[in-house]
């Protein structure tokens, strides 16, 4: 039976990512609403031939996307590391021994090809984490710019939905898989 385990509600996101970085930072695997269990025993135990979708931009450098990343390397996972800042993408995959994809995910046909070059190097997607984000200017609301709207809509919320369109059929078809849409700017 193919499952893909998801949250429905956006509450769900963020319960999702206080609960995954509970289980990825101290190695419990306790991550019940997307049954990272069913993916492995838990994290500290080995993912085996597992592959990973991570999509950053400018987290995988530092922050809450490097310590992911580093993690699941360590859990025996396949990276792919995706992310729009090019120095910090080539920097940590190298480190991590991660296949890269320099991706802007606000583009649809781009997170699609990242995805499809992931199924086609790896023979499947397992689980995927959808970390992009960009901040806003803090401004008046009667003020604030409408490209720079755009741009922030396309990015924080647009690039879940693209991630989350290509990924779900890439997991379907290798039997099931989770996503963690993490919201954090």
């Amino acid at each position: 039976a193919q499952k893909l385990n998801m949250g429905a509600l956006p509450i769900m996101v963020i319960m999702s990512l206080i609960i995954f970085l509970a289980a990825v930072l101290t190695g419990s695997g306790n991550a019940p609403w997307f049954a990272f269990s069913e993916l492995t025993p838990g994290i500290a135990g080995p993912l085996g031939v597992k592959t990973v979708f991570l999509a950053q931009p400018m987290e995988l450098a530092s922050g809450i996307g490097r310590s992911v990343a580093m993690k699941l390397a360590d859990a025996g996972a396949r990276l792919v590391l995706a992310d729009w800042d090019g120095e910090g993408l080539v920097r940590v995959g190298s480190e991590l021994a991660a296949m890269t994809v320099t991706l802007d995910v606000s583009d649809p046909q781009a997170v699609s090809e990242a995805v499809e070059a992931t199924v086609q190097r790896f023979g499947g997607l397992h689980l995927a984490v959808n970390n992009a984000g960009i901040e806003g200017t803090r401004q008046r609301l009667a003020d604030y710019d409408l490209d720079a709207w755009r741009r922030m809509i396309d990015v924080n919320l647009n690039g879940v939905f693209n991630g989350m369109r290509a990924q779900i059929p890439a997991m379907l078809g290798s039997g099931g898989g989770s996503i963690v849409n993490v919201s954090s700017i």
